[in-house]
């Protein structure tokens, strides 16, 4: 196994929602991205990257709701509200 690496911990914005991920290993290697469940973060595959990130360009995003990504805008919550009633 590699040794420790301490991932990247970045954001971006994606249709002015400001998202959260952490990156291990070079860019230019092939991309590798974990996607996490339901109860989890972007953190929990730490283990799995590190085995990884030697081999891959690894991308973990927290999903909204989950770790360090920014809140839900007023309109998501209103449109997710009148469709889960409806």
């Amino acid at each position: 196994m590699a040794s420790s690496e301490k991932p990247r911990s970045k954001f971006t914005e994606v249709q002015g929602i400001k998202l959260h991920y952490l990156e291990w290993g070079e860019t230019g290697k092939p991309d590798l991205l974990l996607v996490h469940g339901w109860t989890s973060f972007a953190s929990s595959w730490s283990t799995v990257a590190e085995y990884f990130r030697g081999r891959f360009h690894i991308v973990a995003p927290d999903l909204r709701g989950h770790g360090m990504k920014a809140a839900k805008p007023a309109e998501y919550n209103k449109a997710l509200e009148s469709w889960l009633l409806s």
